[in-house]
């Protein structure tokens, strides 16, 4: 079976964590990865430029779709276009359509669609095997069109956070059966009344239910003091996906996973995680909610904790984001993180570290 793989990114302003994304892929196997310039303004393409494994260009241009996929253009394009300009979203998918169109004419037979901020991760193994992701890939029944990896959200345990891949190493455990019940519970609530922010409530007082106050913390807006309801995550409970190439043209991309298309869906497992490095400082939170469009931030209200996060980092001055950063988001409390590790709520992994101080720097020579 063959284990090739590339990585599809969508960036803007990502500098900071992009070369060590690389890197630490590298690492794991990774052949190719394809780099789309979604309105960068930062230095992150000179940093990228002339890598010999790594494609680098602009996001696509509708005006261009038809040259780059010729007759084979996804039917599914259609309903994406009217909102290019406007939706990061709609962009990312149609770049990562062409990425896998790319990676098959490479030969390459999985495609990997995740961001800067997130890192693949196996199993925790001391001393590392690089060859696991692999080894994991080359396993995959042939019938399988995508593998899933489910998130792991990260948990910022300081406040002297430098470089988020090695300076966090906790982060909240998966409970599936939890989240599987709550997911079915949340749609039967909201079909009863309708109403995202109520649903938000009771999807906030399930996970608390579930866990207590400790893990699932109150928050409230710094300056109205009304009440967040927020969930286990505050990023996505979900996943990302791994698909194979040559047979992505069968289906539609949609932001976290390939879906049916004319009646075709993709046979799917899960397999392995994605460690996301989503709010690890003030400085993550507010460019991350800063830099996005108003429309995006608008498609979000059904996703309330979500939602108010937004209009906090960029309605507020800096000072009052940071307090709500360490009072609200971060778990400093050495007593408190003793207590979730205890009860299996956090875990921790050493991996992403290890693997970054053995990984070559960004220009050594590299054979793609």
């Amino acid at each position: 079976m063959s284990s090739s793989f590339a990585i599809i990114y969508s960036v803007r302003n990502e500098a900071e964590l992009l070369p060590d994304a690389v890197r630490y892929h590298r690492a794991l196997g990774c052949r190719r990865f394809f780099i789309f310039w979604d309105r960068t303004t930062d230095d992150a393409p000179q940093m990228m430029m002339n890598l010999p494994d790594v494609e680098c260009r602009d996001s696509i241009r509708p005006e261009e779709i038809s040259g780059l996929f010729g007759e084979r253009t996804p039917t599914w394009f259609e309903e994406s276009l009217p909102r290019w300009d406007i939706n990061h979203d709609v962009r990312k998918r149609i770049n990562t359509a062409y990425a896998a169109k790319r990676a098959h004419e490479l030969g390459i037979e999985w495609l990997v669609g995740i961001d800067p901020d997130e890192l693949i991760y196996v199993s925790d193994e001391s001393p590392m095997r690089h060859e696991r992701f692999t080894e994991l890939l080359a396993g995959v029944d042939d019938y399988v069109d995508q593998v899933f990896l489910r998130n792991l959200e990260v948990v910022p345990t300081s406040l002297n956070v430098s470089s988020p891949f090695t300076d966090c190493n906790s982060y909240f455990k998966r409970f599936i059966f939890t989240d599987g019940g709550v997911r079915i519970l949340r749609s039967l609530f909201y079909k009863l009344t309708r109403s995202f922010s109520a649903r938000s409530r009771f999807e906030h007082w399930l996970y608390r239910l579930r866990f207590g106050r400790s893990v699932i913390r109150p928050m409230r807006h710094p300056i109205t003091q009304m009440a967040i309801p927020r969930s286990y995550y505050l990023g996505y409970l979900g996943h990302k996906s791994i698909v194979r190439a040559s047979r992505a043209a069968s289906f539609k991309f949609n932001i976290h996973r390939w879906r049916a298309h004319n009646g075709q869906a993709p046979q799917t497992v899960y397999k392995g995680n994605v460690l996301h490095y989503d709010l690890c400082r003030p400085t993550d939170f507010k460019r991350k909610f800063r830099d996005r469009q108003s429309e995006l931030i608008e498609s979000q209200r059904a996703f309330t904790v979500r939602y108010e996060l937004s209009k906090i980092a960029r309605d507020l001055p800096d000072e009052v984001i940071d307090a709500f950063f360490r009072d609200n988001i971060a778990i400093t409390d050495a007593a408190l993180l003793a207590r979730l590790q205890a009860r299996g709520v956090v875990s921790q992994t050493e991996f992403p570290a290890r693997t970054l101080a053995e990984a070559p720097p960004l220009r050594e020579k590299h054979e793609s």
